[in-house]
Order: structure tokens, then C-alpha cells, then sequence
């Protein structure tokens, strides 16, 4: 697969989004993106740290940091896995129903889902919402899927997933015409990042709602 370039995680991301994507080459990448530096180490440090009736003790110290919060020792279990990256887990692996569990906790948990500072934010609207469209809930879908259009950090290669699935929402809806105008927005962002893959996804997605509109000649092109 030439065009991945590096290992970084927005690199993996960008990639496993990608249509032209090899299946054995997607699933090497969601395990990397998975467990890379996740947590992993943490099982020897509990094996460490492990009392003789199998609890780990004194993970937590009361005002450990200048700002009066608590603060993580030994284990660190304040930077484990976070909910919304296992439920991304299974997104990767199209277990829906598994992915929806641990967003719906993120959903319970999180304070600020929309803090214009966090990068994960966008993404985890995105996520979420592709789930509720696998679950033809439509309405959740495209309330989520607008949160993370509105988030400062989604980034130009995300806003292509986003009104994609969009256009899709609207196409079970049949709504084609909502639907045409998310798919030329996203084939415009394609086309700008010169996203061959995606550019031809796009066109054949469009062209199939503009035969639905009767707008025959343009569809032929």
C-alpha cells in the first residue's frame, strides 16, 4: 500500500477511511491504531504493583497537583482508554452494536462534548453517528453528524466522511436533492485534496442521485 507514507495517527485515520484501502492492509492498521502505545505497558505495571488479594492499591493521591486535583500514581489509570477509542475499536470492525455501548458511556460521561479544544470531539460525533445510520436512526445521525461539522477541528479529510454519510442519511431518506448537495460538497473537498479514491466514489454516488432526480444528462457525465 505505497501511499502510506508514515505511522502517525491522523496519517492511519486518513487511510483507514480510504475506499482504495486493501482489507488484510485496513485490518493491520485498525489493530495498530488500537493498541499502539495504548495502555499496553499498563498490564506489567499492574502485575507489579498487584496486592495478595489480586486489588492494586494506591493509585490516587489527593491534591497531587498544584491545582488541588487528584493526581495518578503507579498505573496511571487517569490516562487509560478512553470509552470513545474502544468503541472506535469496534467501529473499525463493524460490530455496531458493541461500538454503541461504549459511545453511548462516552455520551454519559463526558462533560463538554462540545469543547471547541478537543480534538477527539469531531471524530466521536462522526462515529457515533455512523452508527445510529447503521441503525436507521436517521435523525440521530444527522444531529450528530452537524455537531462535528460545527467543531473548529474537524479537519478537510473528515469533512468528506461527514457529508458523505450525510448524503447518505438523506439518500435512505429519499431526499435526493438534500442528498445531491452533501455529495457535491464532499466531492468538492475531494477534488481539492486531489483524493483520486474518494473523487470516484463521490462522482459514482452522484451520478446515481441524479438519475433519480431525472436529470438524466447530467448523470450521464
Amino acid at each position: 500500500y505505497p501511499q502510506l507514507h508514515n505511522m502517525q495517527a491522523e496519517t492511519i485515520k486518513e487511510y483507514l477511511r480510504d475506499p482504495a484501502c486493501p482489507p488484510l492492509c485496513r485490518e493491520l492498521l485498525q489493530i495498530y491504531s488500537a493498541y499502539n502505545g495504548k495502555a499496553v505497558t499498563k498490564v506489567y505495571k499492574f502485575e507489579e504493583m498487584v496486592c495478595r488479594d489480586g486489588r492494586v492499591r494506591g493509585m490516587f493521591l489527593y491534591f497531587g497537583a498544584h491545582s488541588g486535583r487528584w493526581a495518578s500514581r503507579g498505573v496511571q489509570l487517569q490516562n487509560i482508554f478512553r470509552f470513545v477509542s474502544i468503541g472506535r475499536f469496534f467501529l473499525n470492525h463493524e460490530k455496531y452494536r458493541e461500538a454503541y455501548y461504549y459511545f453511548y458511556r462516552t455520551l454519559k460521561t463526558e462533560k463538554n462534548l462540545t469543547d471547541p479544544t478537543k480534538e477527539y470531539i469531531p471524530n466521536f460525533h462522526e462515529d457515533i453517528a455512523v452508527v445510529y445510520f447503521n441503525f436507521s436512526r436517521y435523525a440521530n445521525a444527522e444531529n450528530h453528524l452537524k455537531k462535528s461539522l460545527n467543531h473548529p477541528l474537524l479537519t478537510k479529510h473528515d469533512r468528506i466522511n461527514v457529508f458523505n454519510t450525510l448524503a447518505l442519511v438523506y439518500r435512505d431518506l429519499k431526499d435526493y436533492e438534500q442528498s445531491r448537495i452533501y455529495t457535491e460538497r464532499a466531492l468538492s473537498i475531494a477534488k481539492s485534496l486531489k483524493h483520486k479514491p474518494w473523487i470516484a466514489v463521490l462522482t459514482g454516488n452522484l451520478g446515481y442521485l441524479l438519475f433519480k432526480l431525472e436529470n438524466y444528462e447530467a448523470a450521464k457525465k
